[in-house]
């Protein structure tokens, strides 16, 4: 839900569900006299048999011994509470809710609508809150106006039609630039994403041109952990921004200085074209060519890698929550799908450029044959293509005096690449990209 709001806060949301979030019928726990002489009533409208004080005995069960569908019972309360957790304190919802068999607008922190009278009527109440109520049958019409002020138009039946009873209009209240960027923490543990649904919503000569890929993946309803910063290895503190082309990435720091990495799923690969591409056609295809990269194989790396006695990382993806330690870079990251793992998952190593000038500097400093031939082996395994030398850091360990250095590879973006479309497919088995090569369906 959070999602969904962040994606449409400057909309007009109409929040509709079945259930009322505020209500003065008797779901809401109000029953009239006639409830308490003629409850047959309730069954059928002309039933008028005089019950005194049996009556009474169903509203007073209905008040004590709560109902599920009541706006009192627990499980309905924290239903509330949830949703109203998220909407809440947005200006321009409305909720609309059936429900109760009545005609009701209330008013307090949001707008309700309840309407549920098409088929029978139920008893409401004015209740301290309500603009409006009617126990009669009818229906609501709301419009947009041009201004983008709602008005909801109350109707009921009457002998010579339908008339309408009542009107209100909702104004549309534009959002201060505090209210738009504000983002709220999520309180979930987990949510449900999918990645990038646009990429399975091309047709069959798009897909024969440019790959299947993984696009059913994308488009996939997957449930993800929640990533607080704040929260994670003791609390994390968002340093800089990487220096990744095709993903967003931040560095981040933990208390005793070991540092992490948040890279973004989506890819963003239009910054590698030319100024002048990067807003036409040539943009959605090479983004769409994103697809052949498997939005979740890095995290199958760490156990394969561990059976192969090769260093690795440990990567988790999840939905990042708003959260103050992210600092300046909260409107980038907060609320998109990222990988976060250790920048340097054995401790402290070198980079690629620097392990390369000790062994130039030095005959003593010695590159890790076999654990490099292994490592290589592993990417060759994982169709994992991508590995310039940022990918890589180096690990130094002593034996009789001499320093070795073992490859411990990490950024596995590239695993279980698979693009078989014509195009790609071309350029693979020619001299323009003879480096992508992926997997085979």
């Amino acid at each position: 839900m959070e999602e969904l709001l962040e994606r449409n806060k400057d909309k007009v949301i109409i929040l509709a569900s079945h259930h009322p979030f505020q209500s003065y019928g008797p779901h809401g726990g109000y029953f009239n006299l006639r409830n308490h002489l003629f409850p047959l009533t309730s069954l059928n409208k002309n039933l008028y048999i005089p019950m005194p004080v049996l009556g009474s005995v169903y509203p007073f069960l209905r008040s004590t011994l709560l109902s599920p569908e009541d706006l009192n019972h627990p499980a309905y309360k924290e239903m509330i509470k949830s949703v109203n957790g998220v909407f809440g304190d947005y200006k321009n919802v409305t909720y609309v809710a059936g429900h109760e068999h009545g005609l009701q607008l209330i008013k307090s922190k949001q707008l309700q609508i309840v309407s549920g009278s098409g088929s029978k009527v139920s008893p409401n109440k004015q209740g301290k809150n309500s603009l409006f109520h009617e126990m009669q049958q009818g229906y609501v019409v709301a419009d947009q106006l041009t201004n983008n002020d709602m008005r909801y138009e109350y109707y009921v039946y009457a002998d010579t039609g339908v008339k309408r009873v009542y009107s209100y209009t909702k104004k549309y209240e534009v959002l201060t630039v505090k209210e738009r960027n504000r983002l709220k923490p999520i309180s979930a543990d987990s949510i449900v994403v999918r990645v990038k649904p646009e990429y399975d919503s091309v047709g069959r000569f798009h897909r024969w041109l440019f790959g299947e890929n993984f696009r059913k993946e994308y488009a996939a309803k997957t449930k993800v952990p929640v990533l607080r910063i704040s929260q994670i290895a003791g609390g994390l503190k968002a340093t800089q921004r990487g220096g990744g082309n095709q993903s967003r990435s931040l560095r981040l720091e933990d208390k005793n200085g070991k540092e992490y990495v948040l890279r973004s799923v989506e890819k963003y690969p239009e910054v590698l074209l030319p100024a002048g591409l990067r807003e036409t056609f040539a943009k959605d295809i090479i983004k769409d060519n994103m697809s052949a990269q498997h939005p979740f194989s890095a995290l199958v790396v760490p156990e394969l890698a561990k059976a192969g006695g090769v260093y690795h990382s440990n990567p988790i993806i999840g939905w990042v929550s708003p959260d103050d330690n992210l600092g300046e870079y909260e409107s980038v990251f907060a609320n998109t799908l990222c990988l976060l793992e250790e920048r340097e998952p054995v401790g402290e190593s070198d980079s690629s450029p620097k392990m390369d000038k000790k062994l130039t500097d030095d005959n003593d400093n010695k590159l890790n044959g076999p654990a490099w031939v292994k490592a290589r082996s592993l990417d060759i395994l994982l169709g994992d293509w991508d590995r310039h030398e940022d990918q890589w850091r180096w690990k130094e360990s002593k034996k009789d005096g001499d320093s070795y250095y073992t490859p411990v590879p990490r950024d596995r973006d590239q695993v279980f690449f698979m693009s078989d479309g014509k195009i790609q497919r071309f350029t693979q088995s020619s001299s323009l990209l003879p480096m992508m090569q992926g997997y085979e369906r």
